[in-house]
């Protein structure tokens, strides 16, 4: 999935870095939350893991070299 930076969104204007995001799917939660930490270090984290209604886990951070992911599990909701 790739997403753009629109106005509106509560995101910040375009800037190196930000004019898309990259999304990885994962199939086990260790493995994700693994990914996560090892993207954050010396990042930002702009949405902690999480539950959320689309998937069992997601967040996303910028990386320590300005780019932006969204890290997310497939699967089943409990």
């Amino acid at each position: 999935m790739i997403s753009d930076v629109p106005p509106g969104m509560g995101m910040p204007s375009f800037q190196k870095g930000n004019n898309m995001s990259v999304t990885v799917l994962f199939d086990e939660i260790e493995e994700a939350q693994t990914v996560f930490n090892k993207l954050s270090e010396g990042g930002k984290v702009s949405m902690e893991l999480q539950e959320t209604f689309w998937s069992p886990l997601y967040g996303s951070l910028t990386d320590r070299f300005g780019i932006e992911w969204q890290v997310s599990v497939e699967g089943e909701m409990e």
